[in-house]
């Protein structure tokens, strides 16, 4: 019967007992820092075409904004775009006085 050389068992010879992140056991996961959180506008990827019609990928990212938000009677921090603080779709709380 063959023994099972170090290539088979990995190579240190031993299981990894790494426990999972906190992240990655939680129900909610990790917001983005590139999404809107009021309409979840998020990056898109494409191909920017030269004059010449060479293509190279690149992404385009909304203009996301991290700003106090008033939110079921509390003040909370929350990522949103520009296009949804101009439409009015949240409402700001007054500014803190020093």
């Amino acid at each position: 019967m063959p023994t099972m050389g170090a290539a088979a068992c990995g190579a240190t010879g031993h299981q990894s007992t790494r426990e999972p992140s906190e992240a990655a056991t939680t129900e909610e996961a990790p917001a983005m820092a590139a999404v809107c959180e009021i309409c979840a506008k998020r990056p898109h990827f494409n191909y920017q075409v030269s004059f010449s019609h060479r293509r190279s990928k690149r992404s385009w990212s909304p203009n996301v904004q991290r700003i106090r938000i008033w939110d079921n009677g509390g003040v909370r921090r929350a990522n949103v775009c520009t296009s949804c603080l101009k439409a009015g779709k949240v409402t700001r709380p007054p500014q803190r006085t020093a």
